[in-house]
C-alpha cells in the first residue's frame, strides 16, 4: 500500500489542533494503521467526540448527544431521554446548546472523558461538563454537582489575564490548554503530574473534593523557546508544536509520552527527540504523534494496543515512524 501524505490527524476521534490520528481502540488492536470511516452531520464544519458524547458545530451553534450525567450536553440538563448501552442518563438525538449561552462557535474540543470547550469567533472561550479538577475554568458560583461530581452543565466563560484571542484548544482527562494569537500557552485544571507546566506539583487546588494539585484559573506555561502554533493534550501530559518545527512536551511521562528518552515526569517542557520540521501534533491518553513536513508520522509513548503504528506492541520513550 502506498503511504498517504498526511495532512490531518485524529487521535481517539477528537480533533486536536491541526492534526489527528484515528485510534484503533482496544477491541481489535492493530500494530499498523487501518482505514477508519467517519460519519458527520451534513453541514458540520467542526466536531469532537469522547467515549461518552459527541458535539458538532453547525453555523455557529453547537449540538450534542450522548451521556448527560456530568453536564456534557451543555444544555443545563443532567438527565437524558434514553437508555444507551445500559446508561439511563443519555440522549440519542442531537440537542442544541441555547445560543444565549453559546454562539458564533468556530471550534469545539473534548476531553478524554466528559468536558467540552468551544472557541468563539471573537477569540473568547467557554467550557462545560465535568469540572472535578476545575477544568471548566474559574468556577465561582457556577459550579453544580452532577451525579456526585463538580460540573458546569451550561457553558461558562474561561478567563484569565492574557488569555485573549484564543486560536486553539486541547483537553486531557482533567486539564485543558489553549493558545493565543501571540503564541502563548495557558493551561488549567488537574496538575497532579505537572501537566499545567510552570505550577509544578505544589499548586493549591480550590475545587471541593479534588485531592490533587490543580488550578481552575488558567496559568501561562513558560520556558517555551519559540512561538507555539499547535497544542495537544494527552491524558496527563501536554505537547506543543513550535514555529520552528520542534515539539515540546511536559507532565506525566510514565509511558515515555514526553518523547525525551526517559520515564521521568517534567514540570518544564522538554524537547521530543528526533522530531524536526513537524507540521502538527496530537496526543492520546499516554502517547503522542507528530506529522512531519515530508508526509510521515512519528509517534511515541504507550503502545499496548499498537497506538504507535510501527508494527509492534512495544512502547517507546522516543519517536518511532509509523509504518504504512
Amino acid at each position: 500500500m502506498a503511504r498517504p501524505f498526511v495532512t490531518r490527524l485524529l487521535i481517539g476521534g477528537v480533533a486536536a489542533a491541526s492534526l489527528a490520528l484515528a485510534a484503533c481502540g482496544p477491541q481489535r488492536p492493530s500494530a499498523a494503521p487501518v482505514a477508519t470511516p467517519t460519519a458527520v452531520v451534513q453541514g458540520t464544519s467542526v466536531f469532537g467526540t469522547n467515549p461518552n458524547s459527541t458535539c458538532v458545530a453547525v453555523s455557529g451553534s453547537v449540538r450534542c448527544l450522548g451521556d448527560a450525567r456530568y453536564g456534557e450536553l451543555g444544555n443545563g440538563a443532567t438527565t437524558g431521554a434514553n437508555t444507551c448501552f445500559g446508561n439511563p442518563i443519555c440522549t440519542t438525538t442531537l440537542v442544541t446548546i441555547p445560543t444565549s449561552n453559546l454562539n458564533n462557535v468556530t471550534a469545539v474540543a473534548s476531553s478524554k472523558l466528559a468536558t467540552w470547550c468551544a472557541r468563539m469567533q471573537d477569540g473568547s472561550l467557554k467550557c462545560w461538563g465535568a469540572a472535578r479538577a476545575g477544568q471548566t475554568g474559574p468556577l465561582g458560583g457556577t459550579m453544580s454537582l452532577c451525579n456526585g461530581i463538580p460540573c458546569t452543565p451550561s457553558p461558562v466563560a474561561v478567563t484569565a489575564s492574557g488569555l485573549t484571542n484564543v486560536t486553539s484548544i486541547a483537553l486531557g482527562v482533567d486539564h485543558a490548554c489553549a493558545t493565543t494569537s501571540t503564541g502563548a500557552v495557558y493551561c488549567w485544571g488537574d496538575n497532579s503530574t505537572s501537566q499545567l507546566g510552570n505550577l509544578g506539583v505544589g499548586a493549591t487546588c480550590t475545587v471541593p473534593g479534588w485531592p490533587f494539585p490543580c488550578s481552575p484559573t488558567p496559568v501561562q506555561v513558560i520556558r517555551l523557546s519559540s512561538t507555539v502554533t499547535a497544542l495537544a493534550a494527552g491524558g496527563w501530559s501536554t505537547c506543543a508544536l513550535l514555529r520552528d518545527g520542534t515539539v515540546w512536551c511536559w507532565g506525566s511521562n510514565a509511558y515515555g509520552q514526553l518523547g525525551n528518552g526517559s520515564n521521568t515526569d517534567s514540570v518544564d517542557p522538554v524537547q521530543v527527540i528526533g522530531v524536526v520540521n513537524a507540521r502538527g501534533v496530537a496526543a492520546g491518553i499516554n502517547y503522542a504523534c507528530a506529522a512531519i513536513q515530508d508526509g510521515s508520522i512519528k509517534c511515541w509513548g504507550d503502545n499496548t494496543y499498537g497506538q504507535l503504528g510501527d508494527g509492534t506492541f512495544t512502547s517507546s520513550t522516543t519517536p518511532v515512524q509509523v509504518h504504512w
